[in-house]
């Protein structure tokens, strides 16, 4: 019965009619800027993310009841005990894969800064700045929304991998102690996130090489010592002087000087962008 009145009012309809009515007008409100712009750009992609974070953390933590299950001979008991016991082996193991999911955080992060460049190579940008919107306005909204993203994760990073352990462990203060430790990892992945503005900045078609960064970082991290590099090569890589687990007052010099880092590679990169014709 439907299809043939459908059918009837297609023939009698106007060209652009229906029932329903268009509703001309402004795009709404969080649309309407650079800010809700740069959050609409990225918002599916950090949902994929915080979704994968949650339940990889939540998998993480509940594996930290059986980490002293894999070593069972005698030596290994014995390296558990000079080590602190099972609850320093199990601290050992989460700061080890908290660490890790900072490093994957640092991924989100390049990946999100890097829509300065596809924005600016595909014209959007040009459009948008012949608006009444300034080039430090325009590139902070993508540049904040990348860093709270990180931030965001990680914090979700902290609270899923707590509440997979305290479970696992019954002891429900592994939520805060493992959240902190997730959230000391946040200015080496901002680190790495401002690396993208700095180069974009200054040599804005070198700025998907933020990812050869990237993978320096790790790698300096993960296999400087196996490859003997000396400690001050090392230590460029922020990912050396992030806080671990246990997270205590001496995790503060740190954080604060990492976060003064990316604020200072992120100022020298507006410095260039702000001085610089519009790229291809």
């Amino acid at each position: 019965l439907l299809i043939p009145v459908a059918i009837v009012l297609r023939a009698h309809r106007d060209l652009g009619t229906g029932l329903r009515q268009d509703r001309p007008g402004p795009a709404r409100g969080r649309l309407s800027g650079v800010w809700g712009l740069a959050v609409r750009l990225q918002d599916r992609v950090f949902l994929a993310w915080a979704f994968a974070v949650v339940v990889f953390g939540l998998l993480i933590g509940s594996l930290a009841d059986g980490v002293t299950d894999f070593l069972t001979s005698p030596n290994a008991q014995e390296f558990i005990q000079k080590l602190g016991g099972a609850s320093a082996l199990t601290d050992a193991f989460l700061a080890a894969q908290i660490a890790i999911m900072g490093i994957l955080v640092s991924v989100y992060g390049v990946s999100a800064a890097n829509h300065l460049r596809s924005e600016e190579t595909s014209g959007h940008a040009e459009v948008i700045l012949a608006t009444a919107a300034t080039r430090t306005k325009w590139a902070t909204s993508h540049y904040v929304a990348a860093l709270l993203g990180v931030a965001v994760l990680l914090l979700l990073t902290g609270l899923s991998v707590g509440v997979g352990a305290g479970f696992a462990l019954h002891d429900s203060s592994q939520v805060a102690r493992v959240t902190v430790a997730a959230l000391a990892q946040i200015p080496a992945a901002w680190v790495v996130t401002s690396v993208v503005l700095l180069i974009f900045g200054w040599m804005p078609r070198l700025t998907y090489a933020a990812w050869g960064f990237l993978v320096a970082f790790v790698a300096l991290g993960e296999f400087g010592v196996l490859w003997n590099a000396p400690q001050w090569l090392m230590d460029l890589s922020p990912f050396e002087h992030s806080p671990q687990l246990p997270v205590g007052m001496d995790a503060v010099a740190p954080v604060v000087w990492l976060t003064l880092v990316a604020a200072a590679v992120g100022a020298v990169g507006y410095l260039g962008w702000r001085h610089r014709d519009l790229a291809e």
